[in-house]
């Protein structure tokens, strides 16, 4: 197997595999070539997937808090030197290679999540102004200096699994423990469909949640690549209006000219 670089996906549970199935069928739309791993606890077959790898977990009264236990844990299991990550709930709408060659200059690249203001508490302590990565789009070098933050973030998570809502609260505690690398993407990677998010120009590469219709999302989405923000519970795009006319007009002429046409008009 080529162990330079793939694509991983981690599910405990039926539904969850094949939904990641479903999301690698999206992903191999555009590079059928690339190498994907399923990270999982018991053992099945798809085709979708090169390699299934069955990593152990106790998964009695498992739900959906505890699933994301998992994640950090498989995060840790990739197989490859650089690995894109993904949950299981995820379409790709273009080809995403490029985020492999920003790890030439990073350690991890992640995107913002645009509705999380929960705070990393440390000695009974709130961290201010410090709020969370979305961690369902993750891409990695596997260094030492990563494995060990992955560690941490489950360790941590562990620890205060009934204090934090999420999996990401702790990753973020993680982070102030570990040095390394982070870029942060724009929501093009991980555009999280059901919050209201505001797109600069350009195209969304990864749709991140369970919309009703997929691919008519695709396509409003990425119809016009201008500034916009999506509005979910409208199911509506609205664009950043151009100036008017007479605005522009008035922004481009000299400030000698705009003076004199006061005065004639006083």
């Amino acid at each position: 197997m080529n162990t330079k670089q793939g694509y991983l996906y981690a599910a405990t549970g039926k539904q969850f595999t094949d939904e990641a199935a479903a999301s690698v069928r999206s992903l191999r739309r555009f590079n059928p070539q690339v190498h994907v791993t399923l990270i999982t606890d018991n053992p099945c077959v798809y085709a979708e997937f090169d390699d299934i790898q069955i990593v152990d977990f106790d998964s009695s009264d498992i739900n959906w808090k505890k699933g994301l236990l998992y994640k950090a844990l498989a995060l840790q299991n990739s197989p490859y030197e650089k690995t894109f990550f993904v949950d299981t709930d995820t379409y790709f709408t273009e080809e995403c290679a490029e985020l492999f060659e920003l790890l030439e200059y990073n350690d991890i690249l992640i995107a913002h999540s645009p509705a999380d203001v929960s705070k990393v508490v440390i000695d009974g302590k709130e961290i201010e102004g410090y709020h969370p990565y979305n961690t369902g789009v993750v891409v990695y070098k596997k260094t030492p200096e990563v494995v060990q933050l992955f560690k941490d973030w489950l360790a941590t998570y562990q620890e205060k699994f009934d204090i934090y809502p999420s999996d990401q609260t702790p990753f973020m505690e993680a982070l102030l423990k570990n040095k390394v690398r982070l870029y942060v993407l724009l929501p093009f990677y991980n555009f999280r469909e059901h919050f209201m998010v505001s797109l600069p120009p350009g195209r969304v590469k990864i749709i991140h949640g369970r919309p009703r219709d997929v691919l008519d999302l695709e396509r409003r989405i990425n119809e016009n690549i201008g500034h916009r923000t999506w509005l979910p519970r409208r199911e509506k795009i609205i664009f950043r209006q151009p100036k008017s006319l007479k605005r522009r007009l008035k922004n481009a002429l000299p400030k000698g000219v705009l003076n004199l046409y006061r005065k004639m008009k006083s």
